[in-house]
Parts: structure tokens; sequence; C-alpha cells
């Protein structure tokens, strides 16, 4: 679907444009703990499982298992370990798992999709970061995946509360991008800078997996596009990347990246999670979010450093104007009648919902990366130019006009609720129930037992208090003139 800018003289421009409901399925359309059962008949299943995690991290085979779900019943569909961080900083057997119905028996998908994560929320002991990241997400028209929450069972032994996620593959394609969805799709590698490699394309598979067309072995699309990104003039940059990019796609992606603290992203120190999509229809690239488990600053340190965490992520100046401006009023929210999107920011054959849900993520954040670089081209040369700078701050300013604390906090305390009898039955929670239990508004301890490893920083930020100190900081970084435009810093 197409936006369009509509311009008032001497008053504000209007975004204008309604967009697609997202489509409904079983496994997401309302808030809910699905029940996930899986039966597996061999008798040495785990040490299977784990073999094949560590033999094959890249590319993990499957074993088979029975699922019954709901009303729907499986024979043989496959189920493996996922994740890196999530996996290794697990000190439980709560491992998360990839599975894919459609695995040994061609065609078993449950509303079109065949495979689903269930992440262990890894550094996360609210176990809803993923969730109301992707909420945001969906109240502004964003394309990413979808999530729940599942509580899984084993051989009938209650495994623990997972997030239930989309996957971003073929199926999301076909969901998404109707009849444009034949494309390359990249998942970002850790080190995914989009730096110039050179002219071999074959030196860009260092930054990405390629998850569809993967017989071609084609990264020409590529490398063209990080070649043009990095060669280009200044001067002439808008132009070539307009021909290659869905800009909005990207600066929306960054502008959310930024609000929610997320620093495990592009412009953040491994330059990964995310997806890349070369629609056919066009041949832009069009950005995908993806696995936002340490959003909300799970990165760390105290409330006070995130909250006024830099607008310019990639440089660490500040891009927005301290002018002290009265915060943007926004109407209550309306799950029935999200708001409009700005033009261009939802790609043609995206979707919007038409009411929130809990949405997913891998929980992996990662090892010690092998690249040195701090180059974020994409964002940084972007920056240098003045129409994307300015497009970045209306998409900024237009994010936070509409979202309201009660709005974001709000859903923070629904998500808590609904999974909280869980949480006190898991027994393999990475997490204890005290760390839950103060995860949106408390002093959370890194040191209580079972607190499940990995980089802990991040669970003494309290959601809720941050979100709200947050907004209000960001609000008056991206406040309007008097006149109703908007200047960036110099």
């Amino acid at each position: 679907m197409r936006y369009s800018l509509l311009s008032v003289t001497g008053c504000i421009l209007v975004w204008a444009g309604a967009a697609l409901a997202q489509p409904a399925h079983f496994a997401f359309s309302k808030d809910e703990v699905h029940e996930v059962k899986l039966t597996f008949h061999q008798a040495d299943f785990w040490q299977q499982l784990t073999n094949n995690y560590a033999d094959n991290e890249d590319d993990v085979p499957y074993i088979e298992a029975d699922l019954d779900w709901g009303s729907y019943s499986f024979k043989r569909i496959g189920v493996r370990f996922k994740g890196n961080s999530s996996y290794k900083g697990a000190q439980t057997d709560k491992k998360p798992f990839r599975l894919k119905l459609n695995e040994f028996v061609k065609g078993q998908k449950i509303g079109g999709i065949a495979s689903f994560n269930l992440s262990n929320g890894w550094n996360d002991p609210s176990l809803i970061r993923e969730g109301v990241y992707f909420n945001i997400a969906q109240w502004a028209g964003f394309v990413g995946p979808r999530s729940n929450f599942a509580a899984l069972t084993i051989n009938g032994k209650f495994w623990g509360l997972y997030v239930l996620g989309e996957v971003v593959n073929g199926d999301f394609l076909d969901t998404y991008f109707p009849g444009d969805s034949k494309g390359n799709l990249y998942k970002a590698e850790m080190g995914g800078t989009l730096e110039d490699k050179g002219d071999d394309p074959v030196a860009y598979k260092t930054m990405f997996e390629k998850k569809s067309n993967e017989e071609l072995d084609d990264w020409t699309d590529v490398a063209e596009f990080c070649t043009v990104l990095n060669r280009t003039p200044v001067e002439n940059l808008k132009q070539a990347l307009d021909a290659k990019l869905d800009v909005d796609s990207f600066l929306a992606a960054m502008a959310l990246d930024n609000l929610t603290v997320n620093q495990d992203n592009y412009t953040g120190q491994f330059a990964q999670n995310y997806y890349i999509y070369r629609r056919p229809s066009d041949g832009k690239f069009v950005w995908i979010l993806w696995d936002p488990s340490l959003a909300f600053a799970a990165f760390g340190g105290s409330v006070t450093t995130p909250v006024l965490y830099s607008a310019e992520t990639a440089t660490g100046g500040g891009m927005f104007p301290g002018n002290g401006g009265a915060n943007p009023g926004q109407p209550p929210f309306d799950p029935n009648n999200p708001p409009q999107v700005p033009p261009g920011v939802l790609p043609p054959g995206g979707a919007q919902p038409g009411q929130p849900g809990p949405q997913p993520g891998n929980g992996g954040g990662g090892t010690a990366p092998a690249f040195t670089s701090r180059n974020r081209p994409l964002f940084t040369r972007m920056m240098q130019v003045p129409e994307y700078k300015e497009r970045y701050g209306q998409i900024y300013r237009w994010l936070v006009s509409f979202l309201s604390k009660d709005q974001v906090n709000g859903r923070m305390q629904t998500l808590h609720d609904l999974i909280r009898p869980w949480v006190v039955r898991d027994t393999n929670n990475l997490s204890t129930l005290a760390q839950f239990d103060a995860s949106l508004d408390g002093t959370i301890s890194t040191d209580a037992p079972g607190a499940g490893g990995g980089a802990q920083a991040g669970r003494s930020v309290p959601l809720q208090t941050l979100f709200t100190q947050r907004l209000d900081w960001v609000r008056t970084q991206v406040a309007l003139n008097p006149d109703g435009s908007w200047t960036p810093a110099q």
C-alpha cells in the first residue's frame, strides 16, 4: 500500500494513508500462553539435540518429534536447538528451540507457517522485552515478526515458559510481501556493517547468511549495494540510495531501536540482528526488524545512562536540539484505531496490526565478534545527507508523538500479568521469580541464585521506570519549533 504526504499551507504536515491489517493467525492473534507439547521417541533425544548443535552450529540438523498444540497434532516434525548466547548462557535445561513442522513431512503447516522459535528469555528476567518492542513496531506499522508465549512440555514434563516467535523465512515473505516474495533475503551475521569489502561478491558472505535462493549462491546485489553506499560521493548519495533502499524502513528501525535503547542492532557493538530483503518489484532492499531481546537497555548499567542515550547512535554525537521544548501531545491510544503511518514507512506488502500482541526474537546476543570495525556506513553516511537526516527526525518525532507512557507501561503490565502464573511454575527459568517480579519497576539483583548466566548488567534496569524517563527525555530532543518545523542540531 502506498502513502502520501499532504501539505496544508501554513500548517504542519499531516500523515495520510491507512495500513493493512496484520493477518490473523492461530499462534499470534491474541495474547495467550499456548500449551505446546513435544514427544520424542528417541531414548537419547537430548544428547542428539546437544550433539547436533555442537557439531553443526551454523546449520543445525533437526531430529524427529511429535507435536500436539491445541487442536493441531503432527507426527514427525523437526526440532533442534538454536541461538548463540541464549543457548550457551542458559545454565539450566531451558535451551532455545526451533520447530519446523514440514522438515520430515512436507506440507505440514499451521496457517501457512511451518517454522516457529521458542526463545528462553536469556538475559531478560521480565520475558517481555521482545513483546513490547514488537508491539510498538506493530502500532507504528513497521514490518517485523509476530510472537506470543508458549508453555512447553517435553515427554509429559513441563519444561518452561518460552517466547513463541515467527521466523523470518519464505513463509514470512509470502505473508508480508504477497506477490513480491521471491527475492533475496539476507540475515546479518555478527559484523554485518555494510562496509565496502571490494569488488568480489564472495567477500560479502562474511556479513550475511543468505536465507532464500541459496542454490544460486549469487551475492552481487549485496556487493553492489555496499559499494554504492560506500563509494558514492555524499552529494550524490541520496539519488543513488533512493534507487536501492526502502529508506523509510531503515530509518524507522533506527528510530525504534534508539527509542527503546536496543544496542544489539546494526549500530550497536556487534552490527547484527536485522534482515534485508530485496524486493523483485523495484529492486530495493527492505530493512526487517529482528531479535530485540536486549532492548530496553539490557546491555546495562543504571537507568540514567540509557535514558540519555544519544539519538545519533553510531557516532555518539547528539543530533537533536536540547531546546527544552514542550512535549508533543498525543491522544489516548485506541488499539482498534492505530495511528496513521508516515508515507513510505511501511514497505509495500507490509502489514500493520489491528491490535497489539506479543512478539519474538531468539534471545541471543553473541560472543566476541571476529571484527573490530566501528564503522556503520548506512547510518553515518545517511546522516551526512540533509534530506535523510531530516527524514529520520520526522519519523522519530512522529513515533514519540503518538506513544504514551501509560500505553507502553500498561502493555508491559498486561504481558507481565499474563505470564506470571507460568513463571511461578517454571523451575528451569533462567531468572528467579523475585527478579521477574521486580523487572518492571523494582531493583533487580544480578547476583541472585538461578540468575541464569550471561551479560546480566541489564537486569538492573526496571522497564517501566526506564521507558517513563526515556520518553520524556527524547521528546525534549525532537520537540517541534514554534512554526511546526524541526531543526536538527548543527
